[in-house]
């Protein structure tokens, strides 16, 4: 019978601040555990997990440690790793918690011994391994030497269990203290280390790291006297006081065969495999420490958590095996971050921790916070080598794509011309890009994880009497339809709080299990905005900002794997109420889309802050949450000056552009503003039509019996009417009004107001346009503006714009009416709210108010000059009465030279360049 291969897991508990003034800091304490947590993961341990920030008490300490042991199973290799201050009392060892106090007398009464022998008495594991990085330099000072005891530090024995072994490794010997390098060390000439200048650590914890990446034996005592060589050369180089510090070994075990770590899975970390999602997910998801923050106030509720996080350990399994088979494709994706996931879990646990004291999730709420991390990769994994992976990415699509990034395509155009293999990783990048697009991007199938709690073999055994009947809440709620519609509402509004900006179907609460023991709320907008925030502080590669593209395939390129690098060693530091992303980058373009990343941050988590200050809100419990976000500690590398990193580029100097931009001297003539008017209007009225036949299609698909559900929309026509007239103060004014679409705040602050940007590059569009090509025959919608820049000729006929507006949401309802006042180009918009609009609200009207004693271009007269068929009704004045265009009716034409004196230049000019006339806009 094959043996089967023992499971490794860890602990890490680091003691970095202390509450008491008198007790010196350990600051690379934290950055130390992460480093030997990644090594361990490297190495083939099954789980890390590092002790949370709130139970580094006392208490917290020791139960910690006690859990540990006692959440074992026969045969498991456990490894605990202490790092902080230690002393020597009495014949024992004891690490200080962060709470001890140096008055306290003796002082060893608030500290942790270092002895867990009962509870390693209870535990099935089959061996114990305890890594004591403690009694630093520093402490006797603070308590005095009589209490410290140095000489008699590690003497501490090991427990004896006869059926299992069981080790302690201190990291020096009597009389010694466990040295560490200050961020003033410097290295002595002629000597390396692999570490970067300024860089702070212990010489244990670094010994231990290094060793375990470059593959050493992981037997007793081969690695030991490996450790004992490293931390010798690491004293030595930094030129550190009296002798090296020696490893001092605790056990009465046979040390022949005792193997502290398991054997290395294929040499050099940087050379191997993690081990597989399907193995390290599961127990990723169970021992996370949202569990640690559900209620199990009674025996119905802790029951609850034990099966919700038993069906999340079979979720995690199924993920695992998607992101698996999926990475064979991805393996030379320059964007795909495989550590993601994990990275996301571990943001997540920073911000469970700073939630309200008493704060408590339901089962539900934990279940699906401990998933989506992984869910999410697992997602967007697969959606990505849906179409045969990276030799098949989708060329035309992707090329149409591109097409809204002018610059990337011209860069596009040159590399291909030069064989650059830049245009591959370009081309990836526009892929993650294009995902969100696709008819599929939010499609249940693709996680497909539904059958995964068919069977009832997750069902857990112990201590529960429950059958697959009645658990049939949990198998309801953990969907693939609920957990993709948490990734949609992240990807579609990735910077604003659930609930505020066009929220999807994500309730405030809803009720699980109704009516029976179980029942507990799940509150989605809640779950949301804690996974957003997660998922934004993890910084996937694939979001961040096109100049990072714009500097690929140039002689000074970004180089990706230093860009994954450097994600993977960032961290938000505490900066008053918020967090300062940390960052050491080695190119400018990086810094730049850290910082604007940054930017995003702090727009979510301003939101998010926003909304939580609300009386009775849904995000009421987030208002603990870090408040803003800035990117102050994100810096270059050495050899740029830190002032000029990002400072010098190519830039546009916005009022003179803008100026450009709504001057006669680009179009020629003040009157195209009016077409400008019109075209906007037909955009609208558009969209209108598309949603609208859209909502009433999917009504139609529906049973009989289902359609109340969809009340039928009333009858439209769509029509745009022009007015004109003098205001009370004397100013001439143009008006346009259509009762199409209208717009809502996102779309004034994200397309209207913005130069270049328009609104089928919205999110929302995009969303939409996905659904409506999965109708068959699709829905179609062909927008008329190209650039976005049109807006800005108004300014050629008007000194003011007043616009009046009202938006009909996703459902076909009228949504708040709202009114605008811009001064001029260069003013500040003033939004005012004029409360929920009606039916017969819906639209737009756009006045512009020009100068007394000026007079305003005739609309009528210009469209009647460049309008010759129209879509829908339109409205102008014209010659002392109205003017006016029936849907798909022509006018009467008049000779060309009249209806525009320059058509035959025009005309030439089309047909030379194969361009449709510009006067006409298709039906």
């Amino acid at each position: 019978m094959t043996a089967v291969s023992p499971r490794y897991r860890a602990l890490l508990i680091g003691v970095a601040e202390y509450h008491a003034a008198g007790i010196p800091p350990l600051p690379f304490v934290p950055a130390d555990l992460k480093r030997l947590g990644d090594a361990l993961r490297n190495r083939g341990f099954h789980e890390v997990v590092t002790a949370r920030d709130d139970r580094l008490t006392l208490n917290g300490i020791r139960g910690s440690a006690a859990e540990f042991l006692q959440d074992s199973v026969a045969g498991d290799h456990l490894l605990i790793v202490l790092s902080g201050h230690g002393v020597h009392f009495n014949g024992g060892d004891y690490l200080v918690p962060e709470d001890a106090h140096p008055q306290v007398t003796p002082f060893a009464s608030g500290c942790v011994k270092i002895d867990w022998q009962a509870e390693i008495d209870r535990s099935p594991a089959a061996q114990v391994v305890f890594l004591v990085d403690a009694c630093r330099e520093g402490i006797s000072e603070s308590i005095g030497d009589d209490v410290m005891n140095v000489s008699a530090w590690g003497e501490g024995q090991a427990a004896a269990v006869a059926r299992r072994k069981v080790a302690s490794l201190f990291a020096c010997s009597r009389a010694e203290y466990a040295r560490f390098v200050r961020e003033s060390d410097t290295v002595r000439p002629g000597h390396t280390v692999k570490a970067e200048p300024g860089e702070s650590y212990s010489l244990f914890s670094r010994a231990v790291s290094d060793l375990l990446d470059e593959g050493v034996d992981g037997r007793l005592d081969a690695f030991v006297a490996k450790a004992r060589e490293r931390v010798a050369h690491l004293h030595t180089a930094y030129g550190k006081k009296g002798d090296p510090q020696y490893i001092r070994v605790s056990t009465e075990t046979e040390r022949e065969g005792f193997r502290l770590f398991p054997p290395p899975q294929r040499g050099p970390a940087d050379d191997r495999d993690t081990a597989p999602a399907e193995r390290t997910w599961p127990e990723a998801v169970a021992r996370h420490q949202v569990w640690a923050c559900t209620d199990r106030t009674s025996t119905d509720r802790r029951e609850a958590v034990t099966a919700v996080k038993a069906a999340c350990r079979a979720l995690a399994a199924h993920f695992g095996r998607i992101r698996d088979r999926a990475e064979a494709d991805l393996a030379d994706d320059p964007w795909y971050d495989r550590e993601l996931a994990e990275r996301t879990a571990d943001r997540l646990g920073f911000l469970l921790r700073r939630l309200p004291d008493g704060t408590r999730l339901s089962p539900t709420e934990a279940g699906v916070l401990a998933l989506l991390p992984f869910a999410a990769q697992a997602h967007w994994a697969r959606l990505a080598t849906r179409d045969g992976g990276a030799p098949d990415l989708p060329e035309a699509e992707l090329d149409d794509f591109l097409q809204a990034f002018p610059r990337l395509r011209r860069r596009l155009h040159v590399l291909k011309q030069n064989g650059s293999p830049a245009v591959r990783d370009i081309r990836r990048w526009g892929h993650h890009r294009w995902l969100v697009q696709r008819r599929d991007a939010f499609d249940p199938a693709v996680l497909g994880c539904d059958t995964a709690l068919a069977e009832p073999g997750w069902i857990p055994r112990r201590g529960l009497h429950w059958t697959a009947a009645n658990l049939a809440w949990i198998r309801e709620e953990l969907t693939a339809e609920h957990l993709t519609a948490h990734l949609k509402e992240q990807r579609m509004a990735p910077a604003a709080a659930p609930g505020t900006v066009r929220s999807t179907t994500l309730d405030a609460e809803r009720v699980i299990a109704s009516s029976t023991g179980h029942e507990h709320l799940l509150r989605e907008q809640l779950v949301s905005a804690l996974y957003k925030a997660a998922h934004a502080l993890a910084i996937d590669p694939a979001d961040l900002p096109e100049v990072l593209v714009e500097h690929l395939g140039i002689s000074d390129s970004v180089e990706l794997p230093a860009l994954l690098a450097t994600l993977r060693d960032s961290r938000w530091q505490p900066s008053g109420a918020g967090r300062s992303l940390h960052a050491t980058c080695r190119h400018p373009a990086v810094e730049l889309a850290l910082r604007r990343h940054a930017e995003a941050v702090d727009t979510l988590l301003r939101d998010i802050n926003r909304e939580a200050g609300r009386e009775n809100g849904a995000l009421a419990p987030h208002r603990s949450l870090p408040a803003y976000a800035d990117a102050h500690q994100v810096g270059p590398g050495t050899g740029t000056p830190s002032r000029l990193s990002t400072g010098i580029r190519f830039r546009l100097a916005d009022d003179r552009v803008q100026e450009l931009l709504m001057g006669e001297r680009l179009y020629g003539e003040r009157a195209l503003a009016i077409r400008e008017l019109y075209q906007n209007a037909l955009d609208a009225l558009r969209y209108r039509t598309a949603r609208t036949e859209y909502l009433q299609r999917r009504r139609d698909a529906l049973p009989p019996d289902e359609r109340h559900r969809h009340p039928q929309l009333p009858p439209w026509e769509g029509k745009v009417v022009f007015t004109e007239g003098t205001d009370d103060a004397g100013r001439p004014y143009l008006a346009c009004r259509d009762n199409g679409i209208g717009m809502g705040v996102t779309e004034l602050s994200q397309a209207f107001s913005r130069g270049g940007s328009r609104f089928v590059d919205l999110p929302e569009y995009l969303e939409e346009g996905a659904l409506w090509a999965s109708l068959d025959p699709p829905v179609r919608l062909l927008p008329v503006s190209r650039f976005g820049l049109g807006v800005l000729s108004y300014f050629m006929i008007a000194d003011e714009l007043t616009v009046e507006t009202c938006r009909l949401d996703r459902a076909g309802h009228p949504g708040d009416v709202l009114r605008v006042t811009i001064a001029g180009p260069g003013n500040l918009f003033r939004v005012e709210s004029l409360g929920p609009g009606g039916e017969g609200d819906v639209g737009t009207t756009v006045r512009l108010i020009g100068r007394a004693g000026r007079p305003m271009p005739s609309s009528g007269e210009e469209l009647w000059r460049c309008l010759w068929v129209s879509p829908y009704r339109v409205e102008a004045p014209r010659g002392g009465g109205v003017g006016g265009w029936e849907p798909g009716k022509g006018v009467p034409l008049p000779h060309p030279r009249k209806r525009n004196p320059d058509w035959k230049r025009r005309k030439a000019a089309n047909e030379s360049s194969g361009r449709p006339n510009p006067s006409a806009w298709p039906a």
